[in-house]
């Protein structure tokens, strides 16, 4: 037997294509079906893989031959077990989701027209995220990567995490070919299970995707996620990129233009310390001035109108990338043509993050909340009542409402969201800070209780400071820092390379009573 070990299904878990045998003169053809609504993808890859005792088959088959029928061959009299891997989209085409399913059937040793194979998701599947997550995966990747001579895909993710839940609905899940280059394992960044890996590999924030070796050096990495785009544009040259050696160089080895790319890259990845330093190094050159990743990077580690005006002038396509630090270049004329060039170039949830940033540069908070409510509506439109499609969304949509004036909105909206996510403590670590925010502080310590009660790892600790923090607000002192104490007490002490440590200042300052944030 299998189990679901994709997470997002466009296609509910219930609504489960129908499969049978079908006998030509006692062969069998495993013949696929789409559940009602929807329609096999025929060109996305499928697999097949069935057990009867110490029998095995294995079958690589697009979707085309699913439907019309892979053959078994003689399997009359036999318990067949085993998976099916197929793509299913809806019927428009416009959505398509790599699905995969146990099944089950006892043969009739008289194999005849057609026999039903049962088609279900197993009961208690191990989910990549949860208390019962391991670094199995991790480990299994490596090993495959041995094998197989292909890098290893390591997204280091988090449950509540949007970008992250972004980039397994658009990418990671979808059966895209792209993949097929790179043995893929996801990393639940919460769990114990995962911080020998984060610390060998420095990882801080999610999602951050490291494309690896099998002998486990790094290669180059990413962190976070803007677009299905930009990312396959990344991965197109990962598994070859000599990124992660060369940031090891002293940057006195490095090229002009190789100091400048990597600069940005630093950029993009949140390490702006060090892309100081190689921006520093680019600089010593004077034909750099003409690199736009030299103007990219500095403009993002240095603020200021000379470059957001050479880049306006030199890299106008590039005004999605350079429009996000505009704001802070002290030019609001020049940040305003910045962000108008961004936004003509921006398509589905790329608008309301333009529209975010120009509610920045609002010449008052009125203003600024009518770019919130536009960015809201925007992102509302993303939406399409499909739990696992609408997950990232639904933090984003809560703050815009929120910004844009209306709170309330914003809890109604988390609150209609609390039944589909059930075991997990994602709605609640948005939801009981609202409602902190907005007074209500008994409905917020029944939200920080239950996210305390449906998280894990990392995500207890964050959920425990956000109950202290409410039952602080509610004058609850000495029940806030005893629930502080014994979150720190429950939980080992990790390295500082780890996310974790975060929190654990948030729930030291509570249990020492020290002023929160």
């Amino acid at each position: 037997m299998w189990l679901l070990t994709v997470a997002s299904l466009a296609v509910a878990a219930e609504e489960a294509p129908a499969v049978s045998l079908v006998w030509h003169r006692g062969e069998a053809e495993l013949v696929v079906a789409p559940p009602a609504g929807s329609k096999v993808a025929h060109e996305a890859p499928g697999h097949v893989s069935l057990t009867s005792g110490a029998r095995w088959l294995e079958l690589d088959a697009d979707g085309a031959l699913l439907e019309g029928g892979v053959s078994v061959g003689d399997v009359r009299g036999t318990s067949l077990a085993g998976e099916l891997e197929v793509s299913l989209c809806d019927l428009a085409g416009t959505r398509c989701q790599q699905t995969r399913w146990a099944l089950q059937v006892d043969v009739p040793a008289r194999g005849r027209g057609r026999t039903a194979v049962a088609v279900r998701v197993p009961e208690g599947p191990r989910k990549p995220f949860g208390p019962d997550a391991t670094a199995d995966a991790a480990s299994a990747a490596f090993e495959r990567a041995k094998a197989s001579g292909k890098p290893v895909l390591l997204d280091f993710s988090a449950v509540w995490c949007p970008p992250c839940n972004q980039l397994a609905e658009e990418v990671l899940d979808a059966g895209l070919p792209e993949l097929d280059a790179y043995e893929v394992a996801v990393v639940d960044g919460d769990h114990p299970s995962s911080f020998a890996l984060k610390d060998r590999y420095h990882v801080g924030g999610y999602p951050t995707v490291l494309v690896v070796a099998a002998d486990g050096t790094e290669r180059t990495r990413t962190v976070g996620f803007v677009s299905r785009d930009s990312f396959l544009g990344w991965l197109d040259g990962a598994a070859t990129a000599t990124d992660s050696a060369e940031l090891e160089l002293d940057p006195a080895e490095l090229g002009t233009d190789r100091a400048a790319e990597l600069a940005w890259i630093l950029v993009q990845r949140g390490e702006s310390e060090r892309a100081e330093t190689m921006v520093a190094r680019a600089e010593a050159s004077p034909a750099s001035e003409d690199l736009v990743d030299l103007r990219l990077a500095r403009l993002a580690v240095r603020p200021g109108r000379a470059d957001l005006e050479w880049l306006l002038a030199h890299a106008p396509e590039r005004a999605p990338d350079f429009a996000l630090y505009a704001p802070s270049a002290n030019a609001p004329e020049v940040a305003h043509d910045a962000v108008a060039a961004a936004l003509r170039q921006a398509r589905g949830a790329d608008v309301a993050v333009g529209l975010e940033v120009a509610g920045e540069l609002a010449p008052d908070p009125a203003t600024a909340q009518l770019f919130e409510a536009a960015a809201a509506g925007v992102v509302a439109s993303q939406t399409t009542g499909d739990a696992v499609h609408d997950k990232p969304y639904l933090g984003w949509l809560a703050h815009a409402l929120e910004d844009s004036g209306d709170p309330a909105a914003a809890r109604g909206l988390l609150e209609a969201a609390l039944p589909r996510y059930p075991d997990e403590p994602t709605v609640d670590l948005a939801l009981a800070p609202l409602l902190l925010r907005i007074g209500d502080l008994e409905a917020a310590e029944a939200s920080a209780r239950r996210a305390v009660a449906a998280s894990w790892g990392d995500n207890r600790l964050r959920a425990a400071a956000t109950l202290a923090k409410v039952l602080k607000a509610a004058g609850k002192d000495d029940e806030a820092r005893q629930v502080a104490q014994a979150e720190l007490d429950a939980q080992d002490d990790p390295s500082e390379a780890v996310r974790t440590h975060r929190y654990r200042e948030a729930l030291e300052a509570l249990a020492g009573g020290a002023p929160t944030q």
